[in-house]
């Protein structure tokens, strides 16, 4: 039993290796560069989790679907997202984008964010 722990470990390595290393949409945004120097944040991803200004979610999963001419798109899956209309949290699906020009959300409902810089 013992043995068989130890290859499972060693064999998982590479597997853990490979998705830690993949890009992920963690940053700090604003709706342009001056508002990054002013610190008016508009949007926060963490590993786990997304703030808006009246919007966050919290044991969020980003599955990187998409990684092709400069745009990287992630499916999002969030157990526990809340807002100020609805403060009991509920689970949300969406989409996030990111490529040279900003990261942008599309929610599940057809709409999305403006364009987000990311910023230093």
């Amino acid at each position: 039993m013992t043995r068989l722990l130890l290859l499972a470990l060693l064999f998982s390595g590479p597997a853990i290796a490979a998705s830690v290393d993949k890009e992920t949409p963690a940053g700090r945004f604003a709706l342009d560069t001056a508002a990054c120097k002013a610190g008016d944040i508009f949007a926060t991803i963490g590993a786990k989790t997304l703030t808006l200004p009246t919007f966050s979610c919290e044991k969020v999963g980003f599955d990187q679907t998409e990684n092709k001419g400069g745009r990287a798109l992630w499916s999002v899956d969030a157990k526990a997202c809340s807002g100020e209309e609805d403060s009991r949290p509920k689970p949300q699906t969406f989409k996030i984008a990111l490529d040279d020009r900003g990261l942008q959300i599309f929610w599940k409902d057809g709409t999305r964010s403006a364009v987000l810089v990311r910023c230093k």
